[in-house]
Parts: C-alpha cells; sequence; structure tokens
C-alpha cells in the first residue's frame, strides 16, 4: 500500500521502501505496535460496553417483575458462532497499549452455532 502510494506522488528523489520498512519504523516508534486481531461485528461490539450490560439487566429486572418470572425460570443461552469462511487474525498496525486490537466486518456470513445453556438456579440443559 505505501509503496503504491509512493509511486502515485513519485519525484526524482522518491524512493520505495524496503522490504523491511514497516518494522524498521516501528523501532523507531515505540508509542504504536503490530498485534493480531481478532474479528468481531458490530452488534456485539456495541452490546460488550458496560453501559449496554448495566441497559440490559435494567430491562430484565423490569420484564421479571412486570410478568412475576421467578427465578428458576431464568435461563441464559451461551452461543458460540463460528464464521464459515472468515480468518480467525489478521495482523494490524496499533497502539503500542493496545492488546487486543478488533477488526470488524458487516456480519454478512454463514454461521455455525454451538448452544450451552444453564439456568439462574444451576440447572443445564443437556445437548
Amino acid at each position: 500500500m505505501v509503496a503504491g502510494l509512493l509511486r502515485k506522488r513519485a519525484t526524482a528523489t522518491t524512493t520505495i521502501p524496503g522490504q523491511h520498512w514497516i518494522t524498521r519504523f516501528l523501532d523507531r516508534h515505540a508509542t504504536i505496535a503490530c498485534r493480531f486481531a481478532g474479528r468481531s461485528d458490530q452488534e456485539r461490539e456495541v452490546a460488550g460496553r458496560p453501559e449496554g450490560i448495566q441497559s440490559f439487566f435494567n430491562r430484565l429486572g423490569e420484564v421479571r417483575s412486570r410478568y412475576h418470572i421467578p427465578v428458576e425460570d431464568v435461563w441464559n443461552a451461551d452461543e458460540k458462532g463460528f464464521a464459515l469462511g472468515v480468518a480467525k487474525k489478521g495482523k494490524v498496525v496499533c497502539g503500542a497499549r493496545r492488546w487486543n486490537p478488533r477488526i470488524r466486518h458487516s456480519g454478512n456470513r454463514e454461521w455455525v452455532t454451538l448452544m450451552e445453556t444453564i439456568s439462574a438456579t444451576g440447572k443445564v440443559l443437556a445437548p
């Protein structure tokens, strides 16, 4: 990408970066680093923020109160989705203090899902 940008702006003094330019660049700039980024879609990223979690539990409490749902009827379903045809990680340049960068994707993928369920009282459903 950098080489292409430099070619567009080429002058008599422009040089194309060498094979290890990114390594040397990162060595000179300690505030940025290369990390492997996992993938996440936008909805999951927003839902995992503290205000989203608090909002969920506030609404859950309201629904349980309104419909008189006892604790033994509260279940959690934990799903793990596997996107078909999506690479697990990609290497990105980011801030050196950032330990878990993410690459967003549109979510337009075929998924295989694994489900695990447990009740608020500790009961589990067999697979």
